[in-house]
């Protein structure tokens, strides 16, 4: 019988050879932690794997093992190396895990943070600092989202900041048995904070794990039956104060705006990459293009390279970016989106698997379907593929 915990001290020495010295030993440590808690030899590989993801170099994580290491590795390991790996920008299968500050969500998925803003609640409720009473009917530590805002039953619910699953409660006076309070705790602008998503069910993520700005974490669930329908009650504390949640997201759309500024100039660079310049009319396909892409007026002329960078502004600003801002992503998987949408026009980029799956949060499935998007004329084009795997790779980590 083979010797399973030598089987892994050596993956643990191989593993090591690749490391540089300062990385060694909390790696290590994590393989010997692993050893004591008799994980299977998948989730072992699993372990070793996560541990190793980047420092290794070129090595491409796929979904299906992160997903497989969650179900057979008790938390503490999946948590311990799938968190350390989400601090970096996975390329390959696995989209960013990590989120830079500044960046956030709509709690309610479809809905913009403006949609939450504007929202008036319903039944005279108000904000307010108290927290004896929870009720609509009066102040209220958080502000109720019912389906005139799309907080209805079964409606995805997102995390509006990147951090981690701090408590997941059961409310035990929910109409259905199964209500849950989800807390997640990150930064924002002004430090350490917490939001509670109330009255939700279907949680995907486990205590301690680590999330997106926009993931969908949950699901609307059928509401307290003191209430009266279904809502999703968002809550946001800060060193044992409250915070009135819509104030909250008026702060965020302006960091929002902020990064969409860097979003912008990443989309120009990598378009201006794939698209080159042409001082003169082109055929491009279906139409005459010029400068960086795009319609010319005609057969003749020429345009300079300031006019051209302002003709592509001007089309991101009017077609892509009202479609990808209100999203609140970073700007690697921003910039991906925007080239893409300018590729394809907006009205495919919106039907497509890839704005789908980008708008649920579901980043792993949005890198992989830009690959769907190879084809022109019926034909797959080379250049199509090169475009594609550089969009996907920027999506997943980086430039």
């Amino acid at each position: 019988m083979v010797d399973a915990n030598r089987t892994i001290e050596e993956r643990l020495d191989k593993i090591e050879r690749l490391l540089t010295r300062g990385q060694k030993q909390s790696r290590r440590d994590l393989g010997l932690l692993a050893i004591q808690a008799n994980l299977t030899d998948f989730g072992m590989t699993a372990l070793l794997c996560g541990a190793c993801v980047l420092v290794v170099g070129g090595v491409k994580i796929g979904a299906e093992l992160r997903a497989t290491a969650k179900e057979n590795m008790p938390a503490w390991a999946y948590n311990a190396i799938w968190g350390w790996a989400g601090d970096f920008a996975v390329a390959g299968d696995l989209a960013v895990d990590g989120i830079s500050s500044g960046e956030y969500a709509s709690p309610i998925v479809g809905k913009s943070l403006q949609d939450l803003v504007s929202y008036q609640p319903s039944h005279g409720q108000s904000f307010g600092p108290e927290t004896g009473n929870m009720r609509s009917y009066g102040p209220h530590a958080g502000v109720d989202f019912d389906c005139r805002v799309g907080g209805c039953t079964g409606a995805d619910v997102a995390s509006p900041i990147s951090g981690t699953v701090s408590r997941i409660h059961q409310i035990g006076t929910s109409a259905n048995g199964g209500s849950f309070q989800l807390e997640i705790t990150g930064e924002d602008w002004a430090g350490k904070v917490t939001h509670q998503l109330v009255h939700v069910d279907n949680i995907k993520p486990r205590l301690g794990e680590y999330v997106k700005a926009g993931q969908v974490v949950a699901k609307v669930s059928p509401t307290d039956t003191v209430s009266t329908g279904p809502h999703l009650d968002w809550k946001i504390q800060r060193n044992g104060q409250w915070e009135n949640p819509q104030k909250w997201a008026a702060k965020a759309m302006e960091q929002n705006a902020s990064s969409s500024k860097d979003t912008l100039q990443d989309a120009i660079s990598l378009i201006k990459n794939f698209e080159g310049f042409h001082p003169t009319p082109y055929w491009d396909y279906e139409q005459y293009s010029w400068g960086y892409g795009t319609r010319a007026p005609g057969p003749s002329g020429t345009i300079d390279k300031a006019a051209a960078e302002q003709e592509l502004v001007a089309y991101l600003d009017r077609n892509c970016l009202p479609l990808i801002n209100p999203m609140g992503l970073p700007s690697n998987q921003g910039s991906a989106l925007a080239s893409l949408c300018y590729n394809i026009g907006p009205g495919q980029f919106q039907q497509s698997e890839v704005f789908l799956h980008a708008s649920q949060g579901d980043h792993n499935s949005a890198a992989s379907a830009f690959m769907n998007w190879t084809k022109a004329g019926g034909s797959v084009l080379p250049g199509l593929v090169t475009r594609r795997q550089r969009e996907k790779a920027v999506y997943s980590g980086g430039f």
